[in-house]
């Protein structure tokens, strides 16, 4: 069953939105938005498409589809069947737990895909709904197979949420805001801003355009002969290729310095490394173990360093509380 409590608003007029059975209606009738499977159906009706053209069918299709294992089979691309990969994910997302201990009524999850690693389930502990915003029917579905009457499942639009104004205590948002035509990355974040409620705090894993130390340990690596696997050992053992999609449109730091927020912000490391790194330079044995917890190590001791420097961004921000 879909809670609305009034946090819903249309995605077009921002007028509040009400449930009638299967339909969710503005007042007077205007717009209506269907529920199905108990998903609320809140995309905007526009012209022109505020995703890349592929990315829906790409995750409906690929990423969100799960192996026999019961992994998905875009995050077993990316990490190659590497265990200490895995690994060093897990501990990564588990360190940015912290940031939700307070609870609260609502955690919002936009781009919530099926929440692909069971540590991004702990982020939802402390609140009484989590509510699940993706383009994908798929990923809600199976999210919904997680978290059951724990959750709110929403097909939406990042750039256009339909939720109302600081309705929200907390955010997540995790390797989304990159993904999107580089036009809209802003509006997005703004979006974000716009739903959380005073005292709340946004949580957004961002990827850095270039990052200098990635450079620097990749030329370190080339010093000393380390890694650079062949194209075939990238794919993985038994891997499936990804199909072809739009590429991401990561920007710079300075492009997002350079923003004029209408918050304060702060940064955190989610990772220092990407993907590509890990499969080419960090083998699947304890030397490989040993090198990823001296990295998180240094995002423990030095994460605004790590945030500003690294690959992956945590950007921290949050709204004051009402006095």
């Amino acid at each position: 069953m879909v809670h609305t409590d009034q946090i819903f608003q249309c995605p077009i007029t921002g007028h509040p939105l009400r449930r009638e059975g299967d339909v969710f209606r503005t007042v007077g009738g205007a717009r209506a938005y269907r529920v199905v499977d108990d998903i609320a159906m809140l995309m905007p009706d526009i012209p022109e498409p505020t995703t890349p053209s592929n990315i829906i069918e790409f995750y409906d299709s690929f990423g969100w589809s799960q192996d026999a294992n019961g992994g998905f089979k875009e995050t077993n691309a990316l990490a190659s069947g590497k265990r200490v990969q895995n690994e060093h994910t897990s501990e990564c997302i588990t360190r940015l737990s912290k940031y939700f201990q307070k609870g609260g009524e609502y955690i919002i999850d936009v781009g919530s895909g099926p929440i692909a690693h069971p540590e991004l389930l702990s982020f939802g502990q402390n609140f009484e709904k989590r509510i699940c915003i993706d383009l994908s029917m798929t990923g809600l579905r199976q999210a919904k197979q997680k978290l059951g009457d724990k959750g709110i499942y929403v097909l939406g639009d990042a750039t256009k949420l339909p939720i109302a104004d600081g309705s929200i205590d907390a955010i997540t948002c995790n390797h989304l805001i990159y993904q999107l035509p580089v036009a809209l990355q802003r509006q997005a974040i703004l979006e974000l801003w716009r739903v959380l409620k005073s005292g709340g705090v946004a949580v957004i894993v961002y990827r850095w355009q270039h990052s200098g130390i990635c450079y620097r340990l990749e030329q370190l690596a080339a010093k000393f002969g380390i890694g650079q696997n062949t194209a075939t050992q990238l794919a993985g053992p038994g891997q499936c290729a990804q199909p072809p999609r739009d590429p991401d449109e990561p920007q710079s730091r300075q492009w997002f310095e350079d923003q004029a927020w209408p918050f304060e912000y702060s940064y955190d490391c989610y990772r220092v490394v990407d993907n590509e790194f890990m499969r080419r330079y960090v083998r699947d044995d304890w030397s490989g173990r040993v090198f990823l917890k001296a990295l998180l190590s240094v995002q423990r001791i030095l994460p605004t360093q790590c945030g500003r420097f690294g690959r992956f961004p945590a950007i921290i921000f949050r709204k004051p509380a009402l006095h």
